[in-house]
């Protein structure tokens, strides 16, 4: 099979259906393919595959006029160059092989039919090794693979393979310290490989001189010793695209494979980023760090901080985002792998934002975040006012006690935030976006929420209410009195975010400072 001309890659066409591409056909007939039909890190390591073929077929581009233009030819170059390489991708066979490092040489591993290692090991939502039984619980069963379905979990293996033997060995770039990535999404294909594809300027202004590099299929490391070949793939731009941390050979049977560590990936020199990662300030004002998922709280609450432009501190969204100084309407597409110390995949998180115009100004962003910051008073209200209604029925300091009261409160926070999610885009959003200007932005505003009769500052409040009353329940007159001293509570300690308040009357002007 060879990546280039066979059908491997499902999409979703504009016209609504679904089929599968090769990546001659998914780049040719981008401008009717509407997404790729894929999962969270098979579509990290996808995006990054077609995204290196393009820039390989442009040699670029070269500056932003360069990529601006570039639209019209891309299609054409990343043809020629699949046509001129097709060779390298192919996937099985004797010789070299696409994304299987040392293969075709004395260094690649060799299968061991004693004790197989089985190709299920590749598709990190399967239970099989050390991977997770939260997706699936067949561990035991032998099962083969197509080559399509093969291409898939080796290319997203490669680009999300968890932690093993240290801190860095073994590691891909892809999931340094639980990263998001953001991909900014077009009408089609093709036009979100251009909206994503960054150039040589901007590549060696944030990762420094002589760090574009070619695409691993070019530059094959050919032994462990092959220093060259290795710091290309590991210390370039381009090389780390297509990652090779494991060293993979797939048996022809398509139920087994030989797996050893790869190559070591360093962290990129200045600040751990993968292009589409998102950097946060550290404690000092050299430290930068990656922004990272958390599982206990949903991708829409941080907005802000993967919409942000390149900030004095270093703070940044993704680096296609910040091209556009202009902001205009953009989707955001965000995924990311978060595995444990053990080189287990704990979760998967994958999200999809519509941000208005101007959603990277400081304006919409500090407007924002004065909105999830009202969402999360309450949600902190909510929490003091559950205490203090379980500990007037008596609930004592203890262990068993602590814990009922954690089972509790993880209830009422979901119930909370679920209830409110799903009026973020049609409700937190444009509001941020349509608020009045005439306020400055040295320090962060936030909308008048407790003066609103409908709209964001109502619908929070309802949502605690409930939150609070299914934690809460009144059947009995003890419970009642507890009840209303947990609900006045909420009512009167509220904490208040600091900042400036500013009315969300049409043409008010600003409010007050609290």
């Amino acid at each position: 099979m060879n990546l280039a001309t066979d059908p491997w890659i499902p999409v979703v066409r504009i016209d609504g259906q679904m089929g599968a591409l090769s990546l001659e056909e998914a780049l040719d007939q981008g401008q009717s393919v509407r997404d790729l039909d894929v999962r969270l890190h098979e579509r990290i390591a996808l995006m990054r595959l077609l995204l290196a073929i393009a820039h390989a077929g442009l040699d670029g581009p070269s500056d932003d006029s360069d990529w601006r233009k570039c639209r019209e030819g891309l299609v054409r170059s990343a043809l020629g160059h699949l046509g001129k390489h097709r060779e390298s991708f192919q996937l099985l066979g004797d010789g070299a092989r696409f994304g299987q490092l040392y293969s075709g040489t004395i260094h690649s591993p060799k299968p061991d039919a004693t004790h197989p290692m089985w190709a299920s090991k590749l598709d990190l939502v399967l239970a099989t090794g050390q991977n997770s039984t939260v997706f699936n619980n067949a561990a035991s069963t032998l099962r083969a693979f197509t080559p399509p379905a093969l291409a898939r979990m080796l290319l997203a293996y490669q680009a999300c393979s968890p932690l093993v033997g240290g801190r860095h060995k073994g590691r891909s770039p892809c999931i340094e310290d639980n990263m998001l990535h953001t991909f900014l999404s077009g009408e089609h294909l093709l036009n979100t490989l251009w909206l994503n594809l960054l150039d040589r300027a901007l590549v060696e202004r944030h990762y420094g001189a002589h760090r574009w590099g070619i695409p691993v299929w070019l530059a094959m490391p050919k032994s462990p010793t092959d220093e060259s070949a290795i710091r290309n793939a590991t210390q370039t731009f381009l090389g780390r695209l297509v990652p090779l941390p494991r060293t993979i050979w797939l048996v022809d049977d398509g139920r087994t494979i030989a797996l050893e560590t790869g190559l070591r990936y360093p962290a990129w020199v200045g600040g751990p980023a993968e292009p589409s990662a998102t950097l946060m300030a550290g404690e000092s004002n050299k430290e930068r760090r990656v922004f990272g998922i958390q599982l206990s709280r949903a991708l829409w609450r941080d907005l802000p901080a993967l919409a942000v432009k390149r900030r004095s501190d270093g703070a940044r969204g993704a680096l296609a985002w910040q091209r556009f100084p202009d902001n205009p309407p953009c989707e955001f597409r965000v995924a990311g792998v978060v595995p444990d110390r053990m080189a287990k995949v704990v979760d998967m998180v994958d999200s999809v934002f519509a941000l208005p115009a101007n959603a990277g100004g400081d304006r919409f962003l500090k407007l924002y975040q004065g909105g999830v910051r009202y969402a999360e008073d309450w949600a902190f209200a909510v929490k003091k006012g559950v205490a203090l209604y379980r500990g007037a029925l008596g609930d004592k300091p203890g262990h068993r006690a602590r814990k009922r009261m954690d089972l509790i409160h993880q209830s009422a926070t979901a119930h909370f935030w679920t209830a409110i999610e799903a009026a973020v885009p049609g409700m937190l959003i444009p509001l941020s976006a349509e608020a009045p200007e005439a306020f400055r932005c040295e320090v962060p505003y936030f909308l008048d929420y407790d003066g609103q009769e409908e709209g964001w500052g109502p619908l929070v409040r309802r949502a605690a209410d409930d939150a609070f009353a299914l934690a809460c329940p009144l059947e009995s007159a003890r419970q009642a009195a507890a009840f209303g001293a947990g609900r006045m509570y909420m009512l009167k300690r509220r904490p208040r975010t600091k900042g400036r308040l500013i009315s969300v009357a049409p043409g008010a002007s600003p409010g007050r400072g609290q």
